[in-house]
């Protein structure tokens, strides 16, 4: 399992440790308008993006994207840990925007 993680104010995280995620995840508290999220990827090249107005994006190397707002904080994780752990399937995204 590999995956990266970078802050709101673009450092990039690797060898991250899925324990971390809340404490990165809480980071987010400190964003600005010009910083406004932080992301976390994986070795397929699927991206969650999480901002702090409460958007998600999950994006990916063969350029699709889907959106939702309104993900609690144990939702935001459970999604970043199975992007995370490969353990992620675009059906599971049912109920979501795409763009």
């Amino acid at each position: 399992m590999s995956f990266w993680f970078r802050n709101w104010w673009g450092g990039k995280e690797h060898n991250v440790l899925l324990e971390d995620l809340p404490r990165l995840l809480q980071t987010l508290e400190e964003a600005d308008d010009e910083h406004p999220q932080v992301d976390l990827g994986n070795s397929e090249g699927l991206v969650v993006s999480v901002h702090k107005n409460g958007l998600v994006i999950i994006t990916d190397d063969q350029d699709y994207e889907y959106f939702k707002r309104g993900l609690d904080r144990a939702e935001t994780l459970a999604l970043m840990g199975r992007v995370a752990t490969l353990d992620f399937d675009v059906a599971s995204l049912r109920g979501w925007d795409d763009g």
